[in-house]
């Protein structure tokens, strides 16, 4: 499916397939990784991948301004990232630490304080992030296609305690 600014699988259960299986049990074990190691979310919350994708990228294509609905984790793994294919953005709505209504200056600018950061994509990685984090693909130069898989989580099992609780099915 062409979206004017790339190509976009028609499968959007794209890793649930018998031939990516193994490839998704890989990114499954990473996403285990980083919500566990890296979040500290307890073992006892458990999350599914709802949805899976690929996107094909050439010359002069790029991705709008975007967010993933219906999910709390998305995350991209790149398979084919030629040099000049084009960074990934993610823009935060409000910055960490501090409001709209102050606004220091910094002497040096990281992920943590900034309003914008970006990736350079490469061969293999994979990114996980906030499903409610805009992101935006720059415009790709090279002549070599970016390709990569796409993916969103959700939680799946009782959430919270007692007066909060939820439980998803």
């Amino acid at each position: 499916m062409k979206r004017g600014k790339g190509l976009v699988s028609k499968d959007f259960y794209l890793l649930d397939n018998p031939e990516y299986l193994d490839f998704k049990k890989s990114i499954m074990n990473e996403f285990e990784i980083y919500i566990r190691e890296s979040l500290h979310i307890k073992k006892e919350y458990q999350f599914r991948m709802t949805t899976s994708w690929s996107v094909k990228y050439g010359n002069t294509d790029w991705g709008e301004l975007h967010y993933h609905k219906n999910a709390i984790f998305s995350g991209v793994v790149y398979l084919k990232a030629p040099e000049k294919s084009g960074k990934i953005y993610f823009k935060k709505e409000i910055v960490n630490l501090f409001t709209r209504t102050f606004e220091p200056e910094f002497e040096d600018y990281n992920i943590y304080n900034s309003d914008w950061w970006h990736m350079q994509p490469e061969e293999n990685m994979m990114l996980f992030f906030p499903s409610h984090l805009n992101h935006s693909i720059e415009m790709t130069e090279s002549e070599e296609k970016r390709v990569c898989v796409a993916f969103n989580f959700f939680p799946t099992g009782k959430i919270g305690n007692r007066l909060t609780e939820l439980e998803f099915l």
